[in-house]
């Protein structure tokens, strides 16, 4: 099991319809799943990064990338409509997530990885790393989530959406 990072690519209208009338945040979050499931594969609207989050999360923080570095875990504004799995889920407007989309754009995972070892990972409390014992095997299973995780922002970037996220 263990915990996952969900991200939802949004349009502002809902955005604002989960601010403005709380009770509509399951409802919500149904017709995203319903509509997400119609889209082709390149046209997928969320995102689950399963549970390399935080490696990931630790990475663009230790290299310092943008203004928001732990998006996946910190900053944007509070969806209290949606409680979903562990926590209240957070919003970034469309000019955020373009900003998030600039900091990471064009940057490699062994560059964000470079001089990084287990004993950072351990040290940082990093999930779920306590559980690898070599960074290769570490750092692989993160890399498989970092490209799709650019693809998802350059396209919610490029199609002017703002972002959800939650973890369940």
């Amino acid at each position: 099991m263990g915990i996952h990072c969900n991200l939802w690519q949004i349009v502002s209208e809902t955005i604002d319809d989960l601010q403005t009338d709380p009770s509509l945040g399951e409802e919500i979050l149904k017709e995203l799943h319903e509509y997400n499931e119609e889209l082709p594969a390149e046209d997928k609207i969320r995102l689950d990064l399963d549970k390399a989050w935080d490696a990931i999360s630790y990475l663009l923080k230790r290299n310092n990338l943008g203004p928001f570095p732990l998006f996946l875990k910190e900053g944007g504004r509070d969806v209290k409509a949606i409680s979903e799995g562990a926590g209240v889920a957070r919003e970034f407007n469309s000019d955020e997530t373009k900003q998030i989309f600039k900091a990471i754009e064009g940057k490699t995972f062994s560059a964000l990885c470079k001089g990084v070892s287990m004993e950072d990972f351990i040290k940082a409390e990093v999930y779920p790393f306590v559980t690898y014992e070599e960074i290769e095997d570490a750092l692989g299973y993160v890399e498989q989530h970092w490209k799709p995780l650019v693809e998802f922002l350059k396209s919610a970037s490029f199609r002017k959406r703002g972002l959800l996220t939650y973890f369940g």
